[in-house]
């Protein structure tokens, strides 16, 4: 399936709850009618997009006309530029938001992010973001898997602000040019299960290695 998405044969299936468009060849190009109808989809609450060939409209448009979205996940798709997230202001109910592989560039905007005040699942691998995630990182109150690695986030390790996020059970910044000190408040993170900091110019402080050393490896 290849062009815009379908957006009036969609709207039919006022009930659909589910839906997966992922591999296909679809792109932006909706007109204002088309746009309009998705609103019919009021009970749609995940959604993915994924592998298809959508750019930045696909954002407003979604953000728009699907408020009861809880999922949502455009991985490796078109979509460059820097992300603003006004576009899906909209979408309060999502909770979990994929955005790995696409070209987004500038600064990740952490702190309108938060504005999502549901999110729990945030994956922004493989773009080419840039600058420092503190910090405002501390502010996804709700997050329990944070994927930010393979970009090119640099400046301090936002320590204190990871600390505050007390549901995290994964944190992947691997594949940047982070540097800084791991703080000792990690040690009391007990929900977390995954923590890949690979390529990051760390200092550890004497008591929290060892006990990183004495921790088991994460299971993938």
């Amino acid at each position: 399936m290849e062009g815009p998405l379908p957006a009036q044969e969609l709207s039919t299936l006022e009930n659909l709850e589910r839906l997966d468009l992922s591999r296909n060849g679809l792109t932006d190009g909706l007109t204002p009618k088309e746009f309009h109808s998705l609103s019919k989809l009021s009970k749609l609450k995940h959604l993915d997009l994924s592998w298809n060939n959508f750019g930045k409209q696909i954002l407003r448009v979604l953000g728009a006309q699907l408020p009861a979205l809880k999922s949502l996940n455009l991985s490796t798709n078109e979509i460059e530029g820097p992300l603003s997230i006004k576009e899906m202001a909209n979408l309060s109910n999502l909770e979990v938001l994929i955005l790995r592989d696409n070209l987004l560039t500038g600064r990740l905007p952490i702190q309108d992010l938060a504005n999502l005040s549901r999110l729990e699942i945030l994956d922004m691998h493989g773009n080419h973001f840039t600058g420092s995630i503190s910090p405002y990182i501390g502010a996804l109150s709700l997050a329990k898997a944070i994927s930010l690695s393979d970009n090119d986030f640099n400046g301090d390790f936002p320590s204190q602000d990871l600390c505050r996020l007390k549901k995290l059970e994964e944190f992947d910044i691997s594949g940047n040019e982070f540097e800084g000190i791991l703080p000792r408040c990690i040690n009391n993170m007990s929900s977390l299960r995954l923590f890949d900091i690979s390529d990051f110019d760390a200092e550890v402080e004497e008591e929290e290695e060892a006990e990183l050393e004495e921790a088991a490896p994460p299971e993938y």
